[in-house]
């Protein structure tokens, strides 16, 4: 087994929860979810033996399971993609790599592997290339304010494939170890929802601040398939989009069309799916802001 493999399978290890002691239907989806992720390595760590009769059969049942994390999803549409081209089922072999692309534009199939699955990844990455992505954008005050909550717009304004069922807004003020989870219904193209952070307070700005640097609140997002597996990401969690922590701006958030923003926009080599903040600065004095940031 090759480093990146083995990476791999820690890291999808990592991701698979024991079961927590909270009531008999929490216990049972955790423990499925569990044994689903046990069946993916397994799956996985056939394939890189290239038992490939077998490790179809586990990722086959593995499908079946679940909820994945973000990496298990693509791990398990990778995988299933390979072994089914191996069986020289080309559909099922298109139906995992497109739905890989989907939840990860920005994977790239191993040359190493074979030309019999590199083919049909190559064909499905072509057919997607000029394919819309989903584009969402999330907008809030770009200095948070202390002490009151921090409204926050959250606008659809394209969804193609229409995978994207839920989204989870993860918020912290940095130093936070846990990030605090709001959902959000996914709105369809052209909606949007309105939705209001807790405040941040005084006191908790500045036992986390960061040296001279102020306080920032950290933003990340996840959306969720109807399977509950995870799908979508903005910016992910381990590299959160940062806004810094203030004493107000002057003039209503909502009307700045510089406001940061959230964007997934189309890509030219592979689309659907692929999250990318855009941090949109003012121009250089179209409203005057005036805060003090924590020290």
């Amino acid at each position: 087994m090759n480093a990146a493999s083995m990476m791999l399978l820690v890291a999808l290890a990592a991701s698979a929860k024991a079961p927590p002691a909270e009531g008999p239907a929490t216990d049972e989806r955790e423990a499925a979810a569990a044994r689903a992720a046990l069946r993916l390595e397994r799956g996985l760590e056939l394939l890189e033996m290239q038992e490939h009769e077998d490790a179809r059969a586990e990722l086959e049942r593995a499908l079946k399971g679940g909820p994945y994390s973000f990496e298990q999803a693509v791990a398990l549409y990778r995988g299933l993609g390979t072994v089914r081209a191996f069986a020289n089922d080309i559909e099922g072999s298109r139906w995992a790599f497109h739905r890989m692309l989907r939840v990860d534009p920005t994977i790239i199939l191993s040359y190493t592997i074979s030309p019999k699955a590199t083919f049909v990844y190559e064909r499905v990455r072509e057919d997607m290339k000029d394919l819309t992505g989903v584009q969402v954008t999330i907008e809030t005050e770009p200095v948070v304010p202390l002490d009151r909550e921090i409204p926050v717009l959250v606008r659809t304004k394209a969804d193609p494939s229409r995978h994207v069922k839920r989204l989870e807004l993860l918020y912290r003020v940095k130093g936070d170890a846990e990030y605090q989870r709001l959902p959000i219904a996914f709105p369809p193209p052209g909606s949007q929802v309105d939705v209001d952070l807790p405040a941040v307070s005084s006191k908790r700005a500045r036992e986390t601040r960061e040296g001279k640097e102020g306080a920032f609140l950290q933003l990340a997002l996840v959306g969720y398939d109807e399977n509950d597996w995870e799908v979508y990401r903005g910016p992910a969690p381990s590299a959160p989009q940062e806004l810094p922590v203030g004493f107000g701006a002057a003039g209503p958030w909502y009307t700045s069309w510089w406001a940061y923003g959230l964007l997934a926009s189309s890509v030219a080599a592979v689309a659907a799916g692929m999250l990318v903040w855009a941090a949109v600065k003012p121009p250089d004095d179209p409203v005057t802001t005036s805060y003090e940031v924590l020290q």
